[in-house]
């Protein structure tokens, strides 16, 4: 695979322009001797672009946000509840982000089995 991913293949042609503008982006990503700010900072812009362009709607909940203590400080964890009556299942979303990238905002269309 190159820099820039694989070619674009046999897709739904409504899906090319998507896939074109996230093939262009992925040529703009930081390399690796440019400091972890700069680099996470440039691609939380790119995924907030992709959640501009990409994500579906999310379904109506109610956001909680819960501060947690852990060793060393604090976390923020995000619960959605769905606007209808209970019992409700649970689903937990665990954040593979290597703790150095990834923003909850981001994690917002998670929130879809919340219906």
């Amino acid at each position: 695979m190159s820099p820039t991913g694989p070619p674009i293949g046999p897709v739904l042609p409504e899906l090319v322009p998507m896939l074109a503008r996230i093939q262009e982006a992925r040529k703009h990503l930081p390399d690796a001797s440019t400091p972890v700010a700069e680099r996470r900072a440039a691609i939380h812009r790119g995924m907030d672009q992709r959640a501009a362009t990409v994500a579906r709607p999310a379904p109506p909940v109610t956001v909680t946000d819960h501060e947690i203590e852990v060793d060393g400080g604090r976390i923020t964890v995000r619960g959605y509840t769905p606007e209808r009556p209970g019992p409700l299942p649970c689903h937990v979303y665990v954040h593979g982000g290597g703790w150095w990238l990834g923003e909850l905002r981001h994690r917002d269309p998670s929130r879809t089995p919340a219906r």
